[in-house]
C-alpha cells in the first residue's frame, strides 16, 4: 500500500501494496455512525446542472472507515429518479491546501467503493466483512479523496426507473454535472489541483471524463474545474493494443513459467492466431462504430485472450496470476464478497445515508450487457490522449506486472502510437528503476515531455494493488508524484493552455483544398489512422477520396513506411487494365498485406514495398475499384486520367507536405505501360512550367508493361513458339499454329503502324462493329482486328490447354477475370460492410475489379493501339530513371515484346541497350533470378525475371522488393 501511495503522491493512482495493518492500535468504528449534520440539498442555475441536485450529509469526525477526518456522503439526484452515490474524505494532513482526487473503479460495473475498501481508501475490509481497519497508506493521507459509484445501478447508485447507462460518453455527462454541483457545495476545493484516478475500464472512462471537463473549461460555460492530471492503473485504453500483446504477456512475460510450457507451445500459437483475428474485428469496430461491427468484435473477442487463456485453465486469478482465483467470487478476491456483505448491512447503509431498500450491487449484469450491446467495450480512447496533453493535463499510466487481464505489455504499447510528439519520445527511451521515497526499488519508469507523459510498472503487483502484501510505500509516493509534481514527473507548463485538437475515436477526417490552378474543382478527403488500421496495423495509414466537383471520386489508400517513414521515399502503385484496381496490387502482390482464402481476412506481407518506402495505391480511372462517379462518367484515355492524377498529387502534397521533399517513384504493371509514361509526362510538364507544387519525380518502374503495341504484337508469336514455355503451348516453332500466328501478327502490325501514324477513329476502330466479332478484313480498324491477336486465339487459351495467359505455367481456374482465385477473394473482402466502413467508402459503393464499360471506352477511343514509347526519351532527358521489368511466364505482355521497344526509342540510350549483352542478375541475397541490361549508367534498365508471370511481385515477392529497394533507395 505504501508504494501505491508513493506513486499517487507523485502523479496519480498506482496501487501495489501491503496488508492494511492497524495503526498505533487505533480501531475504526464498526457500527452505525452518528450524524453530525442533516442532509442539505445543493442546486445550481448552471446550464449543465439542469435537472440535477445534490444531497449532502456531512460528518465532522467519528464517521465510518476513517473517524479522524471530516467526511461527506450523499447522492447526485437526477430529476427523473436516478441517483449516483459518493463518499468523500478530507485529507489527513492540511485538507485546506491539499489537492482533490477522485477515484473510479472500472468494470464497466465495478463500484468505486471496491477501491475505497480494498485498495487505497482510508480503511480496508477485514474478517469476512464484519469490520474494517485503518489504512495508514490511504491516498487521503495527503489528498482530499472522492469515491463515486458510477454509472447508475453500480454499487449504491440506483435508478427508480431502472435506467441503464450504456456508453462512456453518457456517463461523462453525469460526472461533469456531479463536479459542477460538488464545487457548488464545497467551493473551498475549487482552487485546489484536481486529479482523476482509476483503474481497468477507467482507461475508457478517464480520458472521456477528462475530455468532457476540458471541453467545458475551454468553452467557459460552467464552474472551471482545475483538472491537472489523469492517472490510470492497468487501464483498458486501447483494445487493439491489449489484445495484440496479451499472448506475448502470457507466453513471454515475467510469469510465463506459471502459465505455459514455452513461448512457442501449441497454446501460445493458438492464442496468437486468435488474437490476430480479434485485432481485425477491433479495427473494424473502431473504423465505423456500430452494433454490427463492435458487438461482433466483443462477442468473438470476449473469449480472447482471457476466457480461454492458460490463466483460466489453471484456475489462476487473471488480475494477479501469482494467486489462485477465489472460487465463487465475482472478482477472484475474497475481499470482494466481504465488501458486498459489509455494505449491505443496515447499520452501514443508515450511517451513509443510503436508503434501506437499496442493495449494494457489485455485479450489475444489465449494465454490463448494455455496454456490450452499445459497442463501447472495444472502442479505443487513445486518440483522446493527445488533446489532453495539449491542454496541459499530465498523464500517468501505471501497471502491476502480475495482471493478465490488462497486462503491462499492452498498457504501454498504445502510448507509443498516439498522435503526439511525446509518443516517439516515450517509445525511444529506455526505462530506469523507480524507487519510492523510502528508497525501495519497486518497478520501472519511462517519462516523456519532462514528465508530463509517464509510464510506470510495479513489480509484485496485480491489477488491484491494495490487498497485495508487498512494496510498502509505493502508494504514498505515487500520490505525491501527482500532488506535489516533482520534476521527475513534470509540472504543468501553463494553466492557460487550451484544447487545441478535435476529439475523435480512432481516426480523423479532414478535407484538403488548394488555390492551385490545377486543383480548381478538386478537393481531397483524408481519413488517418495512427496505428491499428486494416492490413498493416503497425504503421500510420490514410484512406480517402479525391473529390471532383462534378460528382466524381477517386479512392486511395496510403501506408507509411515501416522503417524511417520520415525520410523514406514515396512510391505510388497502379495496376493496369484499363480498369484493374490498384487494390489488386495492394492485396495480392506488393502491399502491406495479402488476401486470405475466400476473402475472410488478410495476412501480414513481410515483402511489402512499404518496408522502406511510403506507399500509395490509387484506384483509377473513375469507376475502377472503389472509385466512382455519381454521373456515370467514364474516362476513356490515359491523357485524361493523367490530369486527375496530377491534381491528386498536388492535393496529396498539400495534405502531407512532409513527403514533398522525398523522391517520388511511379510504379505499376501491364497497362501501366500507357498510364505511366503519360502520368510522368504530365508531372514533368508542370514541373517545368512551375505552375504547381513541384513533384520530386525520380523514377518510373514498369512491370510486364504494354508500352508499344507494335512491339508486343510482332514479338508475341515468337514468345509462343520459341520462348521458355513453348513446349507447353505448341508442337514446334514452325507448326501450322505458329505460321498462322505469324501471318496474323504481320497484318496486325501494319494496322497498328497506321493507327500510330494517323490516329483517327477509322484507323482505331469501326465503332459499328462488336469488338468480340471474328474479323477477317485487314482494312478494318487496328483494335477491332488485333484484339483477338495475339491473345484471343493463342494456344494459351485454347480449350485443350486452358492455361493462364498471365502465367502459362498454371491453369486458369474458371471464368475469372485474372485467372487467379485471389481476384474473387479480394472482391469479396472489399465489398464487406465493415471493411468499407473502416476505409471510409460509402456503403452503397460496390468494389468493381474490372469494369467492362471502362475497357470498352478505351477501345472505342483507340487508346489500346497507341504507343507511348515516344514519351520515354523526353523523360530520360528530364532525368527520370526508367526500370522496365518482366516476368518470363507472362504471355499477355510477354518479355520479348516488353524489351523490343527499348532499342527503338529516339535516344542515345537506345543503341546502348540494344547492343549490350544481358548478364545474370542477382538479388542482394545472392540469388540469381533473371537477366539485366542497363544503359545510361543505370538510368535505362531492363530486367527479365525467372519463374514469374505477369504479376512479378506475386510470384517473386522477395526479389521484387529487392529490385524496388535498389531502384528507389
Amino acid at each position: 500500500m505504501r508504494s501505491t501511495l508513493a506513486v499517487f503522491v507523485q502523479l496519480v493512482a498506482l496501487g501495489a501494496a501491503a496488508s492494511f495493518g492497524g495503526h498505533d492500535g487505533q480501531q475504526v468504528l464498526n457500527g452505525p455512525a452518528q450524524d453530525a449534520s442533516e442532509f442539505r440539498v445543493v442546486t445550481s442555475d448552471n446550464v449543465h446542472t439542469t435537472g440535477y441536485s445534490m444531497r449532502v450529509k456531512r460528518t465532522e469526525r467519528g464517521g465510518l472507515c476513517d473517524p479522524t477526518v471530516t467526511q461527506v456522503t450523499g447522492y447526485l439526484d437526477i430529476a427523473n429518479g436516478d441517483h449516483l452515490f459518493f463518499w468523500f474524505f478530507e485529507s489527513r494532513k492540511n485538507p485546506q491546501s491539499a489537492p482533490l482526487a477522485a477515484w473510479f473503479n472500472g468494470g464497466p460495473g465495478a463500484p468505486s467503493l471496491f477501491g475505497l475498501l480494498m485498495e487505497l481508501g482510508p480503511c480496508a475490509i477485514i474478517d469476512n466483512g464484519t469490520s474494517t481497519q485503518f489504512n495508514p497508506f490511504s491516498w487521503n493521507s495527503n489528498a482530499n479523496m472522492l469515491f463515486i459509484d458510477q454509472p447508475l445501478t453500480v454499487g449504491y447508485s440506483y435508478s427508480e426507473r431502472n435506467k441503464i447507462v450504456t456508453t462512456t460518453e453518457e456517463a461523462a455527462r453525469d460526472i461533469y454535472a456531479f463536479f459542477q454541483l460538488f464545487y457548488e457545495a464545497f467551493p473551498k476545493y475549487s482552487k485546489a489541483p484536481f486529479f482523476l484516478t482509476g483503474e481497468s475500464y477507467w482507461g475508457k472512462y478517464g480520458p472521456t471524463f477528462a475530455t468532457e471537463i476540458v471541453k467545458h473549461n475551454a468553452a467557459g460555460d460552467g464552474i472551471h474545474i482545475p483538472l491537472e492530471g489523469l492517472m490510470m492503473g492497468n487501464a483498458f485504453v486501447d483494445p487493439y493494443s491489449a489484445v495484440r500483446y496479451a499472448p506475448e504477456y502470457v507466453c513471454t512475460g515475467p510469469y510465463a513459467h506459471l502459465l505455459v510450457d514455452g513461448p512457442d507451445s501449441p497454446e501460445c500459437q493458438r492464442m496468437r492466431r486468435q488474437a490476430t483475428r480479434c485485432q481485425k474485428l477491433i479495427q473494424a469496430c473502431n473504423a465505423r462504430p456500430s452494433r454490427f461491427t463492435c458487438v461482433t468484435a466483443e462477442t468473438w473477442c470476449e473469449f480472447l485472450p482471457w476466457k480461454e487463456s492458460p490463466v483460466d485453465k489453471k484456475g489462476l486469478n487473471p488480475f494477479d496470476v501469482r494467486k489462485p482465483c477465489v472460487k465463487g467470487s465475482s472478482v477472484c478476491y475474497a475481499e470482494g464478497d466481504w465488501i458486498n456483505a459489509y455494505l449491505n448491512r443496515e447499520d452501514v447503509k443508515a450511517a451513509l445515508g443510503v436508503p434501506e431498500n437499496v442493495k449494494f450491487n457489485d455485479n450489475p449484469i444489465a449494465l454490463q450487457l448494455g455496454f456490450v450491446l452499445s459497442g463501447d467495450i472495444f472502442l479505443s480512447t487513445k486518440e483522446l490522449i493527445a488533446p489532453l496533453l495539449e491542454a496541459g493535463i499530465r498523464i500517468l499510466n501505471y501497471a502491476g506486472t502480475a495482471d493478465s487481464r490488462c497486462d503491462y505489455f499492452g498498457d504501454f504499447a498504445w502510448m507509443t502510437t498516439i498522435d503526439h510528439e511525446f509518443a516517439h519520445e516515450i517509445g525511444s527511451k529506455k526505462s530506469r528503476p523507480w524507487k519510492t521515497s523510502y528508497g525501495k526499488a519497486v518497478g520501472d519508469i519511462i517519462t516523456a515531455g519532462e514528465g508530463n507523459f509517464t509510464f510506470l510498472t510495479i513489480n509484485e503487483a496485480g491489477q488491484a494493488y491494495g490487498p497485495i502484501r508487498s512494496a510498502r510505500g509505493c502508494s504514498r509516493d505515487v500520490q505525491w508524484k501527482i500532488a506535489q509534481a516533482p520534476s521527475e514527473i513534470g509540472v504543468r507548463s501553463s494553466h492557460a493552455l487550451r484544447l487545441r485538437a478535435q476529439f475523435y475515436i480512432i481516426f480523423r477526417v479532414r478535407v484538403v483544398t488548394s488555390d492551385n490552378v490545377h486543383t480548381a474543382g478538386y478537393q481531397m478527403r483524408v481519413k488517418t489512422t495512427a496505428h491499428g488500421g486494416l492490413c498493416d496495423p503497425t504503421v500510420t495509414q490514410s484512406s480517402g477520396y479525391l473529390d471532383i466537383d462534378t460528382g466524381d471520386h477517386l479512392f486511395f489508400w496510403f501506408f507509411e513506411a515501416r522503417n524511417n517513414s520520415h525520410k523514406a521515399p514515396l512510391a505510388a502503385w497502379f495496376n493496369g487494365g484499363p480498369g484493374a484496381p490498384s487494390m489488386i496490387g495492394l492485396l495480392m502482390e506488393l502491399g502491406p498485406c495479402n488476401i486470405e482464402p475466400n476473402g475472410t481476412d488478410t495476412r501480414f506481407n513481410p515483402y511489402s514495398w512499404n518496408s522502406n518506402a511510403n506507399m500509395l495505391f490509387i484506384d483509377q480511372p473513375l469507376s475502377t475499384g472503389y472509385s466512382y462517379s455519381e454521373r456515370n462518367k467514364i474516362v476513356s484515355t490515359s491523357a485524361e486520367a493523367a490530369r486527375d492524377i496530377y491534381a491528386f498529387l498536388q492535393l496529396f502534397y498539400e495534405a502531407f507536405p512532409q513527403h514533398s521533399k522525398r523522391p517520388l517513384f511511379l510504379t505499376g504493371e501491364s497497362y501501366w505501360g500507357k498510364y505511366g509514361p503519360n502520368f510522368a509526362t504530365e508531372i514533368i510538364k508542370h514541373n517545368t512550367a512551375s505552375d504547381g507544387i513541384h513533384i520530386p519525380l525520380e523514377g518510373l518502374m514498369m512491370g510486364n508493361a504494354i508500352v508499344d503495341p507494335y512491339s508486343s504484337v510482332r514479338n508475341s508469336p515468337e514468345y509462343i513458339c520459341t520462348g521458355p514455355y513453348a513446349h507447353l503451348l505448341v508442337d514446334g516453332p514452325n507448326g501450322p499454329e505458329c505460321k498462322r500466328l505469324r501471318d496474323q501478327a504481320s497484318t496486325c502490325g501494319k494496322l497498328t503502324t497506321a493507327c500510330n501514324a494517323w490516329p483517327s477513329r477509322f484507323t482505331w476502330c469501326d465503332i459499328s462493329l462488336s469488338v468480340t466479332r471474328v474479323l477477317t478484313s485487314p482494312s478494318l480498324a487496328a483494335e477491332a482486328y488485333c484484339l483477338r491477336l495475339p491473345w484471343k486465339e493463342k494456344p494459351v487459351l485454347s480449350k485443350s490447354k486452358g492455361l493462364n495467359p498471365f502465367d502459362v505455367r498454371k491453369a486458369c481456374p474458371g471464368p475469372l477475370v485474372l485467372c487467379y482465385e485471389e481476384d474473387a477473394w479480394i472482391k469479396t473482402y472489399l465489398n464487406r460492410v465493415d471493411v468499407k466502413a473502416a476505409l471510409g467508402v460509402p456503403e452503397n459503393i460496390a468494389y468493381d475489379n474490372g469494369p467492362d464499360e471502362l475497357g470498352y471506352a478505351f477501345i472505342l477511343n483507340g487508346e489500346f493501339a497507341l504507343s507511348t514509347k515516344g514519351l520515354i526519351a523526353p523523360l530520360l532527358d528530364a532525368g527520370i530513371r526508367i526500370l522496365n521489368y518482366a516476368g518470363k511466364a507472362d504471355s499477355r505482355c510477354d518479355y520479348y515484346g516488353a524489351f523490343a521497344w527499348m532499342p527503338m526509342i529516339n535516344h542515345q540510350y537506345a543503341h546502348e541497350i540494344g547492343t549490350i549483352q544481358a548478364t545474370r542478375w542477382k538479388t542482394s541475397a545472392g540469388d540469381v533470378v533473371g537477366e539485366i541490361v542497363a544503359a545510361g549508367g543505370g538510368n535505362f534498365i531492363y530486367l527479365s525475371i525467372d519463374e514469374a508471370g505477369h504479376m512479378v511481385p506475386y510470384d517473386q515477392p522477395e526479389a521484387t522488393l529487392d529490385i524496388f529497394n535498389r531502384c528507389a533507395l
